[in-house]
């Protein structure tokens, strides 16, 4: 679980490094100064996404703690919500709003499952490895 965590920080990163050479070499610098800002907040939460990722691997490779399985299961938990919402977005320009809010409750019924699968994860592996008796979350 935390190699494959500390793969996506890796992919994240060059990901990241990528957009960032792309974009200081695809234009003149501040062409358009709403879309620079909007490219500066992309690599602001790409790098960010990216080094905590990275962050949670070295945690539970090398400092394993209850924290650092908080932290894993939260990481995990984000993977399965935003893989659920990539698929609950509407494929159609013609959606109505109902059909617009079936896709949102569906998105909030996924967030709902990913927390308390969290929930339930890090209790469980809070006592199975840490022999904790009664796992806080």
């Amino acid at each position: 679980m935390v190699v494959l965590i500390g793969l996506a920080g890796a992919f994240c990163l060059l990901a990241a490094l990528a957009m960032t050479v792309g974009w200081g070499f695809s234009r003149p610098w501040f062409n358009d100064a709403l879309d620079s800002l909007g490219m500066v907040m992309i690599l602001v939460i790409a790098y960010t996404t990216a080094f905590y990722f990275l962050y949670v691997a070295y945690l539970g490779w090398f400092k394993l703690s209850p924290t650092a399985v908080n932290y894993v299961c939260g990481t995990w938990a984000f993977f399965f919500w935003t893989t659920a919402n990539s698929f609950l977005i509407p494929r159609t320009k013609a959606a109505t709003p109902s059909v617009n809010m079936v896709y949102a409750m569906l998105g909030l019924f996924a967030f709902a499952v990913a927390y308390y699968a969290y929930r339930a994860a890090t209790r469980y592996f809070e006592r199975e490895i840490f022999l904790v008796p009664n796992a806080r979350v």
